[in-house]
């Protein structure tokens, strides 16, 4: 071999030598980089439901909004931010830690949004959360088969129109039940019209929203036609 071909393989050695060591500090750099630890903040809103909404109401009714502060690594950071900013999350109760027992109940919002399947999996820690409790109220629902009367918007029933349907669905709070008589109805009231066929929303008769206030009536409207 001529020297001059033993410098030429040198020279190879050393600059692939080179590239190799630049490269694994390159590849060394970003990986440090990504688990640096670092916060940031994202705003989401968290909405409390009935785990069967047959059988429980859950209050407040509206989504909580939240502001969450993260901690961990840039890249466990980042991908929690992204999965909730701006987003809502159905969380029902007796999940995530939450209570399902009827009754009032004060939740720490960090551990239940520490639970989440987004957060878990993104690796970050949640550090704090604004507010860091929601105050939840709980109640046990029951189903009562309510008749449909229809009446004119002045007074008395209309005996010359039918309706559909004859009867419906009430959900009610479960303590409230016994303080109701036994046969229950709900009213449509109908205004003057010439109107041949009308789409009514049903309301409970003023005695009886006394007793439980909102209720849910299934279906909420009836359909009213004049008679033949």
């Amino acid at each position: 071999m001529t020297a001059h071909a033993h410098r030429s393989d040198s020279w190879r050695d050393r600059l692939l030598s080179f590239a190799t060591v630049t490269a694994t500090t390159v590849l060394i750099w970003i990986w440090a980089s990504s688990q640096t630890r670092q916060t940031a903040e994202a705003n989401c809103r968290i909405h409390f439901i009935p785990a069967t909404a047959d059988t429980q109401r859950v209050g407040p009714e509206e989504p909580i909004s939240v502001r969450i502060q993260f901690s961990g690594s840039s890249t466990a950071v980042e991908s929690a931010v992204n999965a909730v900013n701006g987003r809502v999350f159905d969380i029902p109760v007796g999940t995530l830690g939450t209570p399902s027992v009827s009754g009032g109940h004060e939740v720490t919002l960090d551990s239940v949004i520490a639970a989440m399947q987004p957060i878990e999996e993104s690796g970050a820690t949640v550090r704090s959360v604004q507010p860091a409790t929601a105050n939840l109220a709980i109640e046990a629902i029951v189903r009562r088969e309510a008749t449909v009367v229809v009446r004119a918007a002045q007074s008395g029933a209309l005996t010359r129109v039918r309706h559909e349907p004859q009867t419906v669905s009430i959900w009610l709070p479960a303590g409230l039940d016994g303080k109701l008589p036994e046969s229950l109805v709900v009213e449509a009231f109908a205004p003057h019209t010439s109107q041949r066929e009308l789409e009514i929303t049903l309301r409970l008769p003023p005695d009886i929203e006394a007793v439980v206030g909102r209720a849910r009536i299934e279906p909420s409207t009836v359909r009213v036609r004049a008679a033949e």
